[in-house]
């Protein structure tokens, strides 16, 4: 009897087992688009599928869009740049209401298993932290334009891009697929993940097996030969700083505009923008290559050391540190001792940078009573 007490336990269990076993998991799947790029709109689909029975049972689907990104400390409501939401379960409308400043709550009805969201992101900002869009190219900042659910942020999913006409080229450190589809393990990852989209030039080179992509966005004046042999100088010396590259593939995204510059560091990619005449003095040109080390540093010292209080990410809040000063100033000063390793520097104008960094700081008026900002 007790034999079969203990066999009839069993066979419950294993019944138990693969009942949980075969529940389909959450599902993710995104469609960007973007049909009329001179109104400056993406036209964005997310499909959530599968939905677990915590969702079913709370009769409503939070989607959220973050409000900053990472590696540029500063809140910028990126939801105010959304429009036109719509909700369906197939072909059943389902109500939708904005309930905080940067929520969509979709109501769930009693049979309904996945949720279809339809809406338009205003894109006219080229900057490295937000998104643009005009006829020329598109770029995304994933934080900006994503609709994402929290609960699942742990959830792979899709992206399927559809560029506008004769846009023929989609650069992003995401994993690829195939035909302008790609794929993300996590949120984190499709956040940190940034996309140019049109028909920029791209450089390619090899370092120790890792593939490098060099998106060139805009037109300049630069040689291609030696563009991407001094890139990959200065990424072949950051890497010997640690001794280990963390990635199996990465990705620059440049912009070359009519001034200004700047750049943010992502997992396996950076976008940075530059003056399209940058390469052609040998001071600016520096200058550029200065900016590609500090991006390309990142990769160690943020991406991977990093402040405490800088993860797990919270994308709907503030994250408060007090330790940037080591995120930033110990990156700024690896960008010059990186250049000056790899040949790209001459000692005494590698002097010279501290030199006047050193006269920056010092001078200021008010430098002994400062003001918090």
């Amino acid at each position: 009897m007790k034999k079969i007490v203990k066999t009839a336990i069993l066979l419950l269990i294993g019944y138990l087992s693969s009942a949980q076993s075969k529940t389909p998991t959450p599902k993710i799947e995104y469609v960007l688009s973007m049909d009329q790029p001179q109104t400056h709109y993406f036209d964005v689909v997310v499909k959530a599928s599968n939905l677990d029975a915590k969702t079913k049972q709370q009769g409503f689907l939070d989607f959220k869009m973050a409000v900053w990104t990472p590696g540029s400390y500063l809140v910028r409501e990126y939801a105010k740049n959304v429009e036109s939401v719509t909700a369906s379960s197939g072909n059943t409308p389902l109500k939708s209401d904005k309930i905080n400043k940067n929520t969509w709550r979709v109501r769930l009805q009693s049979n309904t298993q996945e949720v279809t969201l339809k809406y338009k992101v205003y894109a006219f900002e080229l900057s490295v932290r937000t998104s643009f869009l005009d006829d020329s190219h598109g770029y995304l900042n994933p934080a900006s334009i994503f609709l994402y659910v929290n609960d699942w942020r742990h959830t792979p999913s899709t992206l399927s891009v559809k560029p506008y006409k004769n846009w023929n080229t989609v650069s992003t450190g995401l994993k690829a697929l195939g035909n302008n589809t790609f794929e993300a393990e996590n949120l984190d990852i499709l956040i940190d993940s940034p996309i140019e989209i049109g028909v920029q030039k791209v450089l390619n080179f090899d370092l120790k097996g890792i593939p490098h992509k060099v998106a060139m966005y805009g037109e300049a004046k630069y040689d291609e030969a030696k563009v991407t042999a001094d890139i990959k100088k200065v990424c072949e010396t950051a890497t010997t700083v640690v001794g280990e590259h963390p990635c199996k593939d990465y990705t620059f995204i440049i912009h070359n505009i009519l001034q200004g510059g700047g750049g943010l560091e992502h997992l396996n990619s950076t976008t940075c923008q530059t003056s399209r005449t940058s390469y052609e003095n040998p001071k600016t040109y520096q200058s550029f290559l200065s900016l590609i080390a500090h991006e390309y540093f990142h990769l160690w010292n943020v991406k991977r050391i990093r402040p405490k209080a800088l993860g797990p990410f919270d994308y709907e809040n503030e994250n408060y540190t007090h330790m940037l000063w080591f995120s930033e100033g110990c990156t700024s000063f690896y960008q010059s001792y990186i250049l000056r390793r790899a040949n790209l520097m001459t000692p005494e104008e590698y002097l010279t940078t501290y030199a006047d960094e050193i006269s920056v700081t010092e001078k200021p008026t008010g430098k002994q009573n400062p003001v918090s900002c």
